[in-house]
């Protein structure tokens, strides 16, 4: 039995988890007629369809548990054993009301002034190592002193900083 609207009651929000998540699906019913015995000896499959185009994140076949004081939905009996863009594959072993919950992780707000500091900073240190560079290649302090794992190690920290601040803002494929 499809219920159509309950998605405004029975929202995500009744899903506890850090994921930022929807309801994917519409919701459903199934029930046995003439009997109040919901758990099965055998899970049963069924198909419910994506309300758009899958997206990036977990699908998650969920059922409505509205045993004891709080109501939520719970994950408790139930895998998705197949998703693709448009429908999921549901294994339950009881019956209720099911429906499909999308969690995508909760994309962190950019702070310009972060990145600012972070620019400043490895501007700064990319100065000191190259500094660093020129001292062990025109100084020679002590004869009997090797320099040349000081430079070289001097060199790569100079490299490696360089990449991460040409990089830093090319992300574009996470």
């Amino acid at each position: 039995m499809f219920v159509n609207g309950m998605e405004k009651l029975m929202g995500p929000s009744f899903f506890e988890t850090e994921n930022v998540t929807e309801i994917y699906s519409d919701i459903i019913t199934a029930t046995l007629p003439k009997t109040n015995h919901t758990e099965l000896p055998d899970p049963v499959k069924f198909t419910i369809h994506h309300k758009k185009r899958f997206q990036t994140g977990m699908v998650t076949c969920v059922y409505w548990d509205d045993k004891g004081e709080k109501k939520h939905w719970s994950v408790d009996g139930c895998t998705a054993t197949f998703s693709n863009e448009t429908h999921t594959v549901c294994s339950c072993t009881h019956l209720s009301t099911f429906a499909i919950l999308l969690q995508t992780e909760e994309q962190a707000e950019d702070d310009e002034l972060l990145e600012w500091i972070n620019l400043i900073c490895m501007a700064v240190g990319l100065a000191f190592l190259g500094l660093a560079i020129l001292s062990f290649l025109l100084c020679s302090w002590n004869p009997k002193i090797n320099n040349t794992a000081r430079l070289h190690l001097s060199i790569c920290l100079f490299l490696g900083h360089l990449l991460f601040l040409v990089g830093v803002s090319r992300t574009e494929n996470e």
